[in-house]
């Protein structure tokens, strides 16, 4: 089986951030994760002992996240849940959103 990378991400200091709190969020709460990749199928994803449930993590620490640009990220989530790979579940991890947008 191949996977072709088609979105890649330029880590900034307020990206890695989040992606660090993403990764505590999924080592902290779910046990069945072994494993943890970056910038793989996401942000950052996990994977259990037996390589058949992925969890699939977008995060995002933008100040002012938009309808369209929530739309976009939401997006990656579910062209991975129309993948070939047996992902278990879907978490959007994002900053308080502001109110009125």
């Amino acid at each position: 089986m191949s996977y072709t990378f088609k979105n890649t991400e330029i880590n900034n200091k307020k990206a890695s951030d989040f992606e660090t709190k993403s990764l505590l969020y999924l080592i902290s709460r779910k046990k069945e994760i072994e494993y943890v990749t970056f910038d793989c199928f996401n942000d950052v994803s996990g994977v259990n002992k037996n390589h058949d449930k992925i969890w699939d993590v977008q995060s995002k620490n933008e100040k002012s996240l938009t309808p369209k640009k929530i739309g976009k990220y939401l997006f990656t989530l579910f062209d991975n849940y129309t993948s070939t790979f047996s992902f278990h579940e879907f978490i959007f991890f994002f900053s308080n959103l502001k109110r009125g947008l």
